[in-house]
């Protein structure tokens, strides 16, 4: 019984370490990519436009990642965006039809101001450097 209570008390604490490890997690790999970014801009002096394929880097990108940073944590989506050559990339980080919603506003947290939070936490918008 005590191991029950126990259990019931920690559950949500545990669930929360979770949610933020995970919000980290996305936050981190938004820093790689945006390294990625600056790193073919330095080689190319220019980012091209275009949207990239959903849950998988651009082409031209994918050279300059260690590892593919558009896949995890599971039930999450990323698509690279670039609307013209004044505007600056964008990344669209969606939640799945899990729960998912809690990991994106841990990382908007982390992103802070790069990052606006859209269709109540399913979704965010980061703006890259």
């Amino acid at each position: 019984m005590i191991i029950g209570i126990l259990a019931t008390l920690l559950m949500p604490n545990y669930r929360g370490s979770v949610m933020r490890a995970q919000g980290a997690d996305v936050a981190t790999r938004v820093e790689a990519i945006n390294l990625a970014i600056k790193e073919y801009e330095a080689d190319h002096d220019t980012i091209p436009t275009g949207t990239g394929p959903v849950g998988s880097p651009p082409a031209w990108l994918t050279p300059y990642l260690t590892k593919n940073h558009f896949a995890g944590p599971a039930g999450v989506t990323w698509q690279y965006a670039k609307a013209s050559t004044t505007e600056p990339p964008t990344l669209l980080i969606a939640a799945g039809a899990g729960n998912e919603a809690p990991i994106l506003l841990s990382a908007a947290a982390a992103l802070q101001t790069r990052a606006s939070v859209i269709s109540g936490g399913m979704s965010l918008l980061v703006t890259l450097e």
